[in-house]
Order: C-alpha cells, then sequence, then structure tokens
C-alpha cells in the first residue's frame, strides 16, 4: 500500500518489459495479413513493413513520452485524463480501451483454437477458445506471467528464424501487381495501402505503458522497451517477408488463406505445416496472456481512480509479494 491506494510490486527490469512488448506485438497478425497485403504490393510488401514499422515508431515515440510523464496503469485513461480534464472523456476512453483488451484476447484466442485443430481436431474451436482463455487467466493469477512469456517469445523467435531461406536467385523484390504498375502514383498507392494493413501486426506495442506500476524506474525503462520490442519485430517482420517472397512470390502468397503455411511447406515440406501450427500456437497464446494481463492492468488503474467498482482494485497476494 501506498498512502491510501493499492499497488502493485515494482520487480520488472529492461528485459521483462521489452520481451512483454514482442510477446504483444508477435500475435496472429502476420499469419494472415502477409497474404492480403502482398496481393496489393507484390514483392515490394517488405518496403511496405518498412514504413509501418517507422510509423509504429513514431507512435511508440508519443508513448514513450507519455509513458515516461505519468507512469501508471490504465495508461490511456490517465494520459486523457491529465490532458483534456474532462473526466467523462477519459472514461470513454478507458472503457474502449478495456473492450479492445477483451476482445483482442478473446478474437486471438478463436485463432488459437484453428491451429490447435490441426493436432486435435475432436472439440469445436469455441471449446478450444474457452479453456485457452481460463487457463491462462489462472496462470495470470498465480502470476507466473514473465517467466512463461520469456520462454514463449525465445521459442518463437528461434523457430521464425528458420523461415529465413532463400529458394532462388531470379526473385524480382520490387515487382508489383499489374494494377499497381500503371503508373508511379499507383505504385505508391500500393505500397501505402499495404502499409496501412500492416500497421495493424505491429498492433499491442502501447500496452506496454500498462505495466509501468509494475517496473523499476519506469520513466526510462518503459520508454526503452517500447522502442526495442518495436525494433525487435520490425526485423522479425522484415526477415519473414523477405523470406517469404523469395520462396513462393506474392502470387502465390496472395492465393492462399494461409500463406505462411505454403513458406513453411516450402521450406520443410509436410512437417513444415505442422512446425507452423506450432510456431502459431505459441504466438497466439503469448498474445492472448498479455491481452489478459494488459487488460487487468487498465482495470485496475481505473478502479484505484474511482472510475469503476474500486473493488477491481484489489491486489492478490502474490503479486505483492512476487511481483
Amino acid at each position: 500500500m501506498e498512502g491510501s491506494q493499492p499497488v502493485l510490486k515494482r520487480s520488472l527490469g529492461l528485459m521483462q518489459v521489452t520481451l512483454y512488448g514482442v510477446g504483444l506485438i508477435l500475435g496472429a497478425g502476420i499469419y494472415v495479413i502477409i497474404g492480403d497485403v502482398s496481393a496489393i504490393s507484390g514483392n515490394a510488401i517488405w518496403i511496405s513493413f518498412i514504413l509501418a514499422a517507422v510509423i509504429a515508431s513514431f507512435t511508440g515515440l508519443s508513448y514513450a513520452e507519455l509513458a515516461s510523464m505519468f507512469p501508471k496503469s490504465a495508461a490511456e485513461y490517465i494520459y486523457v485524463k491529465q490532458s483534456f480534464g474532462i473526466n467523462f472523456v477519459a472514461l470513454f476512453v478507458g472503457y474502449l480501451t478495456i473492450f479492445v483488451a477483451i476482445t483482442s484476447a478473446a478474437t486471438v484466442a478463436i485463432g488459437f483454437s484453428g491451429y490447435l485443430s490441426v493436432f486435435f481436431p475432436h472439440l469445436s474451436s469455441i471449446v478450444y477458445a474457452v479453456i485457452l482463455l481460463m487457463v491462462l487467466s489462472i496462470v495470470n493469477f498465480f502470476d507466473k506471467l514473465y517467466l512463461y512469456s520469456r520462454r514463449n517469445i525465445r521459442t518463437c523467435n528461434n523457430h521464425n528464424s528458420r523461415f529465413l531461406i532463400s529458394s532462388g536467385p531470379e526473385i524480382n523484390f520490387f515487382e508489383l501487381p499489374e494494377t499497381a504498375r500503371a503508373s508511379y502514383s499507383s505504385a505508391a498507392l500500393a505500397i501505402l495501402t499495404s502499409t496501412a494493413l500492416i500497421f495493424f501486426a505491429y498492433y499491442g506495442f502501447e500496452n506496454i505503458s500498462n505495466i509501468s506500476e509494475e517496473t523499476r524506474n519506469p520513466t526510462r525503462v518503459i520508454p526503452k522497451g517500447l522502442l526495442i520490442s518495436i525494433l525487435i519485430t520490425a526485423i522479425i517482420y522484415l526477415l519473414v517477408s523477405i523470406s517469404s517472397i523469395s520462396l513462393v512470390g506474392w502470387k502465390e502468397l496472395s492465393s492462399s488463406e494461409a500463406p505462411l503455411a505454403v513458406v513453411a511447406a516450402k521450406a520443410f515440406g509436410y512437417h513444415g505445416i505442422i512446425l507452423l501450427s506450432v510456431i502459431a500456437l505459441f504466438a497466439t497464446t503469448n498474445t492472448v496472456l498479455m491481452m489478459l494481463v494488459s487488460g487487468s492492468r487498465i482495470i485496475f488503474g481505473m478502479a484505484r481512480e474511482n472510475s469503476i467498482p474500486i473493488i477491481f482494485s484489489k491486489i492478490q497476494k502474490t503479486l505483492e509479494l512476487h511481483g
């Protein structure tokens, strides 16, 4: 307790914060969106990934500045309240943030169930999604988050690196679909349209601000962790995009509902599909866990500000003792 308000123990350093951020960003988006964007910008999707990373970095810098000024849970709620001084607007943003955290966790859990069905096709996807949410809620409650996230993220990164295989020297990395070749403006439009879609794959980094109260020296660590996590995921996304078009080309990518499965099959055969499913299971599980943590911190922070029932600011003992 700090005064009359409950507080979380500050136990996280730069490494844990960065891993948390990478876990938030590396979710289900890349497994689907790469096919959609390759249909728009062809083999030049790597340019769109770079541009999206730059845009995410600017947004990240804004969050980094605000996090250094207001290192608290319920970050978006606090930022709006401090900026405009209108509690209704802050409440609206806070509730929207909670809604996004809940729906994002549910959506990615459905994605997880689809990959799990490759191995266990006996139950419906909803059942698998509900089981995942229940299990990860228990993990979150007993505060095994950071050991788990570190193992998951390292595993995902190690497996993702195995896609970095080039299959031929004849790849034109600037080849565009026919509709984008008419003029420079149409080419630029195609690349920028892809950039807008790819930005979704970077979504999640802003939730790093919500663990400020569990971070040692948050005014320095949170901004650094936020920007480093964007850099790490940008490199991974760039390498995956280049490897994908090197292996199968944009036409095959864009025509598949599971584009990275096509890449995995090209690189490793049938076992590649199994490998990709395992990677996707790790990535989606990690993202659901991070979203549950983020949502709980938003609710905690708003309850402590008396914006929602105060009971939601009660801290479970393992968080107080073990951080």
